[in-house]
């Protein structure tokens, strides 16, 4: 439970790197100043919603997977070799392609699903930024 990295004491192995950062306001300070080459976070809160019955195991929670899913959308891409604009614009499709489906399919998904987890989703998406080159690739 503490920081591996803090802005302003040991930001130093972002330099020059694509980062993707899974945590709260992490874009808000450190995206911002940190020398990363390219930068993907979030400004606010990150919402994460789990059942409770998969923490060891959050892909096969359907309550979770649309929020991680999206989330990690921006990485995988990144893997791929995807500039980091390319996996950041993925990602926010993803968060897109997940509400349109939950608002416009709404018969098939629980009061759960469309009072929590449907705002979680708006909520980071919202939040989601960018920093730095969006055209940097992994080398």
């Amino acid at each position: 439970n503490e920081p591996l990295i803090t802005l302003g004491e040991n930001e130093g192995p972002l330099d020059s790197r694509i980062v993707h950062a899974l945590t709260c306001s992490s874009a808000s300070g450190l995206g911002k100043k940190c020398k990363a080459k390219a930068f993907i976070g979030y400004d606010g809160i990150f919402w994460l919603y789990m059942d409770g019955n998969s923490v060891s195991r959050p892909l096969s929670d359907m309550k979770v997977k649309s929020i991680l899913e999206s989330a990690l959308e921006a990485p995988k891409q990144i893997a791929k070799g995807e500039s980091a604009g390319n996996a950041f614009d993925k990602s926010q499709e993803t968060y897109q392609k997940f509400i349109d489906h939950m608002t416009l399919s709404s018969s098939e998904h629980t009061a759960e699903e469309l009072q929590v987890i449907l705002p979680f989703l708006h909520d980071n998406k919202g939040c989601q930024r960018i920093f730095g080159d969006r055209k940097a690739r992994v080398a």
